[in-house]
């Protein structure tokens, strides 16, 4: 059999649940599970007091809600408890919710850590010291049970005789549905009766014995609770009544649950000893391990496991490199299979190496390679190659085959830094770093060409270092009319702009045209589906920043002209979270739309706020209704009220010329709001004027189309008006209810 366990933490939690079972833990969900303020059997009456107990050292908040029927929006009130404080509320369902009938559970729901204890006694004529009561504890939300969970009730009374009589009252308590098994079992485990009930979400039950089966007695019996199936879970606990016309004294059956303790685990450690390459360990105490002398071998380390990280700077030098073997002049050189001594084929160049020679015809210095790798490789830590000219050209790479080479091939090997495969410098005002030509009349002649393999480099950079002037990282230039200066060809971005300068006026992308029909910058894109843009701008800066930034300086120009020469838009703005178009204008009307075939102004929004519109308001609403504050969430269709304190309640009978409207689902226009959201937390649209949708009883008779309305016996529901006063009556009734309860449409008319 599986119970509800509840896991302990503290030793002295585990001695006073021991003593006590669950009454008096302190937690932050707590539940009541049937209280009730209503009259019972053989005359009595019955009403509940709560006292809320906060044992810390701050003040909590304890938010109390009514769980009388499967309900998602249930009433509920907050009190603050200040640490140290017992609150005691006398009549808790009078007092708190101001409800003069109710029968269900009660839910504690807390900042803090608090005890909840609760009395249901029953009030006799002789008052408070003749009543008869139970104590039932709050119980934590953690001993509820759920699918597959079995728990019982031991002490069930009903005998023959008549003397007691029993009822088990049962709640949900985790927003889900259960099914729940109920067996009552006698005093020698023989089964009696068994019932199958089906709990809503947090849907409480009380249920008498006799209900439960009307045959069945038992004296000191058990009942078994087990939940079937569903995710819901459910507490439980019983009550043994004394069935005299006198006494009527409760006593409370509580649920069983088990407590469960954590264990450490098992076995222990006799000694640590130092393994291979190791030193130290021992068989008690604070042992350490270190490395032996000696203690890294050869084998202990993977081939290709040491790199230059794992080398302090100068660890390797000459005196640790074994000359054995070597003869003078020898070198280290790799033989295809390992490093041995060998000698110096190269001969007669020694580095650093410099040479000066007057050579008219010939090269100072010439090398040719006929194979197919390159003449000469030069590499550096800074720069690869290096060449200079005080007139002429410090470089020149030539490539003669037709069928593809590279005149000059410069190659930056290092991973990291900045390196340069080819770096040009020139100090003539109309020098050049880096020139390249390209003398071919046709075909896709390239004169200079950048190619990068890395995933975020630069094909080809300019840097324009000088802080000031007007000077360029790349200026291209075209003497074609139908030419382009520079051209960027990507298949995602084929031109991308950065302008990295933290303050100032600084551009990603500058484009200016000095002809009266030129564009300074202009987009297209040729493709004709969906999300096809000519000009993409994007923006990572906060307010005042955009994407795009178009700004004019005479009164007859946009600063962003947006035109479509078909039947889509010639603007339109999107934003995933924000706000799709935002207008600031300094002028008089913050905002206009024209009519293009008339030329008429059609609507405008003035400076100060007003609209002006020239036509008709079109909304898919019907009524009128204003903000107000509300106590607690009030669902569209409720008829309110003005509570005592001026907030809006549901609407009860007893205070129907305190009436004041409908909560509207969908008003078509809304007084009292506020311009910002946070204005309006609090408040609900209560309709005052116009059609709405209204909840509606038959309680008072059958409702005709035509008929007057007025608040109705069950609070927040509008009923035919019998009797009709001044200021109570709330509408007209433009459907039918012939009976029960239901929802209707209803033309509101205070009056």
């Amino acid at each position: 059999m599986k119970r509800r366990s509840l896991g302990v933490v503290m030793s002295v939690v585990v001695l006073f649940v021991a003593a006590w079972g669950w009454a008096g833990i302190p937690g932050t969900d707590l539940w009541e599970p049937s209280l009730a303020r209503t009259p019972g059997q053989n005359g009595s009456q019955w009403y509940a007091t709560v006292w809320i107990h906060n044992p810390g050292t701050e003040a909590a908040q304890v938010t109390v809600i009514v769980r009388d029927h499967s309900n998602m929006s249930p009433m509920r009130q907050t009190v603050t408890v200040n640490a140290g404080e017992t609150m005691k509320l006398g009549d808790v369902f009078q007092d708190l919710f101001g409800l003069s009938q109710a029968v269900g559970a009660l839910r504690f729901q807390s900042t803090r850590k608090v005890v909840v204890s609760a009395r249901s006694y029953n009030l006799t004529a002789a008052g408070l010291a003749d009543s008869q009561g139970q104590f039932v504890a709050g119980m934590p939300l953690q001993l509820a049970i759920g699918s597959g969970e079995k728990t019982s009730i031991p002490g069930i009374t009903q005998p023959a005789d008549g003397s007691f009589r029993s009822n088990f009252a049962l709640v949900e308590t985790a927003g889900g549905t259960a099914n729940v098994q109920v067996t009552l079992y006698d005093r020698d485990g023989v089964q009696v009766a068994t019932k199958t009930y089906t709990l809503s979400p947090y849907e409480p039950m009380q249920v008498s014995l006799h209900a439960f089966d009307s045959g069945a007695t038992v004296d000191g019996g058990r009942m078994d609770v087990e939940v079937l199936s569903g995710s819901g879970k459910v507490l439980t606990f019983a009550s043994m009544v004394g069935n005299g016309t006198v006494s009527q004294d409760p006593s409370t059956l509580e649920m069983e649950y088990e407590l469960t303790q954590g264990s450490g685990g098992s076995g222990d450690i006799t000694a640590v000893n130092a393994g291979a390459g190791l030193a130290g360990g021992g068989t008690s105490g604070d042992v350490t391990l270190s490395v032996a002398n000696n203690g890294i071998i050869s084998a202990m380390i993977n081939d290709g496991a040491v790199h230059t990280a794992d080398l302090a700077n100068g660890a390797v030098t000459s005196a640790k490199i074994s000359g054995s073997g070597a003869s003078n002049g020898q070198v280290l050189k790799f033989n295809g299979s390992a490093v041995t001594w060998s000698a110096d084929e190269q001969g007669g160049l020694t580095l650093p190496y410099e040479g000066t020679v007057s050579a008219a015809t010939q090269p100072a210095f010439a090398i040719t390679n006929t194979g197919t790798n390159a003449a000469i490789l030069a590499s550096g830590v800074v720069l690869g190659l290096r060449g200079e000219s005080d007139s002429g050209t410090g470089i020149l790479g030539r490539c003669n085959s037709s069928s593809g080479c590279t005149g000059v091939d410069g190659s930056a090997s290092a991973h990291s830094g900045t390196s340069r495969g080819v770096y040009g410098i020139a100090y003539s005002p109309d020098g050049y770093g880096v020139e390249g030509y390209n003398d071919s009349t046709t075909g896709d002649a390239i004169a200079v060409y950048g190619s990068t393999n890395s995933s975020s480099g630069t094909a080809v950079r300019g840097w324009a270092s000088r802080p000031s002037g007007v000077n360029y990282g790349v200026l291209g230039k075209s003497e074609s009319s139908s030419g382009v200066g520079v051209r960027g060809e990507s298949p995602y971005t084929g031109v991308s702009g950065a302008a990295s300068g933290t303050s100032g006026t600084t551009y990603g992308v500058f484009g200016w045209a000095t002809s009266p029909d030129g564009v300074g910058v202009m987009g297209n894109n040729n493709s004709n589906g969906w999300g096809a843009d000519g000009v993409l701008g994007e923006t990572l800066g906060g307010g005042g920043s955009g994407g795009v930034h178009g700004r004019a300086h005479t009164s007859g120009a946009a600063g962003v002209l947006a035109e479509n020469d078909a039947g889509g838009f010639a603007f339109w703005g999107s934003s995933t979270t924000g706000i799709g178009i935002k207008v600031k204008a300094g002028g008089s009307h913050l905002a206009e739309l024209w009519d293009i075939d008339a030329g008429n102004l059609r609507w405008y929004v003035s400076k100060t706020g007003e609209v002006y519109a020239d036509g008709s308001f079109h909304s898919g609403g019907a009524d009128f209704a204003e903000m107000y504050p509300a106590n607690g969430e009030l669902a569209p269709g409720t008829v309110v009220g003005i509570g005592t304190d001026g907030k809006l309640e549901p609407a009860t009978a007893q205070r129907a010329g305190a009436v004041m409207g409908v909560v509207s689902a969908k008003p078509t226009i809304v007084g009292g709001a506020a311009m910002e959201v946070e204005g309006n937390r609090g408040k609900v649209a209560v309709a005052i004027l116009g059609i709405v949708d209204v909840r509606a009883s038959a309680a008072s008779g059958p409702i005709e189309p035509g008929d007057l309305l007025c608040a109705g016996s069950e609070p927040g529901t509008a009923e035919k008006a019998v009797w009709a006063y001044p200021g109570t009556i709330i509408g007209k009734a433009l459907e039918a209810l012939p009976s029960g309860a239901g929802t209707i449409r209803m033309l509101v008319t205070l009056r």
